[in-house]
């Protein structure tokens, strides 16, 4: 076969193969649908790719509080069987961002060796962030009404989720204003070294001045 013919065959197949999408062994084909669907949406809003399908797995409640996450490293995205329809769009978009972010930016344990705990929760504080953007622009989830219960950080494991989720949102979307998702990719490769960095661009010359706690990091993006 000469060359050209090679590379129009190869352009073909490349053409026909179908673009990333959810798979899952045991999930319904609705909520397989339903999560091919917001992949596209989130892949439009964060203006990248999925480079590979997301794998899907439905639990049933263990009483940890979880209502979903994904898993770098076994790179599966998990959703307990107990959400309405509103906080499942919400779980589902927010993990699936993960999976996204994973795909580009590599989530797995081990990494990352951050220099500090606080540097640790820094970078979550992006991780999470730009997942909760993702929930509240695309499904509404209200992020300011959970922001002032993040202004005053304290040392409380509850304060510090607040912070990843919340200020990190507003992180995020503070980095889009200034320079389009450029800016926010740039900080990806160059993460926040500390919270203080995080909440100086949030809150400014209000920026509470004690830290969050510094519990270390957790296995897997929530």
């Amino acid at each position: 076969m000469d060359l050209f013919r090679r590379l129009f065959l190869v352009g073909f197949i490349a053409g026909c193969r179908s673009p990333p999408q959810a798979v899952g062994f045991g999930v319904s084909s609705e909520l397989v649908n339903k999560a091919t669907a917001w992949m596209a949406r989130i892949s439009t809003w964060r203006t990248r790719p999925f480079k590979r399908d997301v794998r899907l797995e439905l639990q049933s409640p263990d009483g940890s509080g979880n209502d979903g996450w994904y898993d770098p490293d076994l790179e599966v995205l998990t959703l307990v069987d107990r959400s309405a329809a509103y906080s499942a769009d919400i779980v589902l978009v927010h993990e699936l961002t993960h999976a996204l972010q994973d795909q580009h930016q590599n989530l797995g344990v081990g990494v990352r060796q951050p220099r500090s705990k606080d540097a640790e929760l820094a970078w979550r504080a992006l991780v999470e962030g730009e997942a909760t953007l993702a929930a509240a622009e695309l499904v509404g989830f209200d992020v300011t009404a959970h922001l002032s219960g993040a202004h005053g950080i304290g040392n409380t494991e509850q304060e510090a989720t607040l912070f990843t989720y919340m200020v990190g949102a507003q992180y995020v979307a503070s980095l889009r204003r200034e320079g389009g998702w450029a800016t926010v990719d740039a900080a990806w490769l160059n993460p926040p070294d500390s919270t203080a960095e995080i909440r100086r661009r949030v809150f400014g010359s209000q920026a509470p001045a004690s830290a969050p706690p510094t519990d270390g990091p957790h296995s897997a993006p929530h």
